[in-house]
């Protein structure tokens, strides 16, 4: 749809057969220490549609590394 990772709801619904339920950040996803990193996000989609999909993303296997 277009070159960033944080496609807008509007555009997503305006050109796919779904809706967004949820689209928030994930409280503390971040982790703790010093400095703590980013929180992810939590999207929840309706498909209205029967679809295929795929998922782009990382550290779901190996966890993010930390300085110890």
């Amino acid at each position: 749809m277009t070159s960033t990772q944080n496609t807008s709801i509007e555009a997503m619904e305006l050109e796919l057969p779904i809706q967004v339920m949820e689209y928030r950040l994930r409280s503390g996803s971040g982790g703790k220490g010093k400095w703590n990193g980013g929180d992810g996000i939590i999207r929840e989609i309706k498909f209205l549609s029967p679809a295929t999909v795929s998922i782009q993303s990382e550290r779901r296997k190996f966890p993010p590394w930390g300085l110890n």
